[in-house]
């Protein structure tokens, strides 16, 4: 769906109580399409604040957590480049996610990513090690196929995924959503497929299968996806003005047309959207009520 289409979308009115939504978050034992999930997105006057007010709709970080979780954010952190090229994740926008997770009660947050680049030199460039590890959350390594196993539930025993996924109650998938560097856009689906050991397995022909197989095994409850528009390229610092949306959504499917409808894409634009669709992981056009502009 192209830009023109997203207006009438972006035009609707967002009109929630001002009281949280409790309890809106099963206990997460894989991905259970609804067809009713939302996503929220807005864009203040900096990243915080948008990030504020898009996830005020689902309670905020306390909308997902009780009682003394183990937290497991999933960043894009996977490029060798600096803060604010649209490569990676933001690292304070990682860092807060963090902080209001232990405030919220978490008794233990992880940080991971297979990285694209060198990952020691991805880790430290992209400034997230640094601000995950100051908010007091473990980082993992990404060279160390020992924290990867194959779960028992896990459909395709050809998959090896994270221990810190397996050991979540909580996940929180955290995508970078720019313009294509290569012939597609990278969005919550691709972010997602770095929990496993081998993701380049997850491409092509395999791609369907693998996000099938770990989107039924465990589902991130929230997503919040970092998106840039087309009119700050991605590569370039940011100057004065910010001018990044935050998407916050309970549906990962949603999160990535949400993205689409802001950069004036199509499903099959961003990776993996299409596949997951056409597996019945998501409605192929979302209903207006489901994409809210705040």
């Amino acid at each position: 769906m192209r830009r023109r289409n997203f207006l009438k979308y972006a035009a609707l009115p967002a009109i929630f109580p001002s009281t949280a939504i409790q309890g809106i978050f099963p206990e997460n034992k894989g991905w259970m399409p609804s067809l009713e999930g939302k996503s929220w997105i807005a864009r203040e006057k900096d990243l915080i604040s948008s990030l504020e007010k898009a996830i005020h709709p689902v309670g905020g970080i306390r909308g997902i957590i009780s009682g003394r979780p183990k937290v497991l954010v999933k960043p894009t952190m996977a490029f060798d480049h600096r803060p604010g090229t649209g490569y990676n994740s933001d690292p304070m926008l990682v860092k807060i996610i963090i902080e209001w997770c232990y405030k919220a009660g978490a008794r233990e947050v992880s940080v991971l990513d297979q990285t694209r680049d060198e990952w020691t030199q991805t880790y430290k460039n992209s400034g997230i090690e640094r601000a995950a590890k100051d908010a007091s959350a473990r980082v993992y390594p990404a060279n160390d196929i020992r924290y990867y196993m194959v779960p028992e539930t896990m459909s395709d025993k050809t998959i090896l995924v994270h221990q810190a996924l397996a050991n979540a109650d909580i996940v929180i998938n955290m995508p970078v959503v720019a313009w294509a560097r290569e012939n597609q856009v990278r969005g919550a689906l691709e972010n997602y497929l770095g929990l496993i050991w081998n993701r380049d397995q997850c491409y092509g022909t395999r791609q369907k299968a693998c996000i099938t197989s770990l989107l039924n095994y465990k589902a991130p409850q929230l997503t919040i996806a970092e998106i840039w528009p087309e009119n700050k390229p991605s590569g370039s610092l940011l100057q004065h003005n910010d001018l990044r949306y935050i998407s916050v959504s309970d549906d990962m499917v949603l999160s990535d047309q949400a993205s689409a409808y802001l950069l004036g894409l199509e499903n099959s634009d961003i990776s993996g959207l299409k596949e997951a669709i056409s597996t019945g992981l998501g409605r192929e056009h979302p209903l207006p009520e489901q994409i809210i502009k705040l």
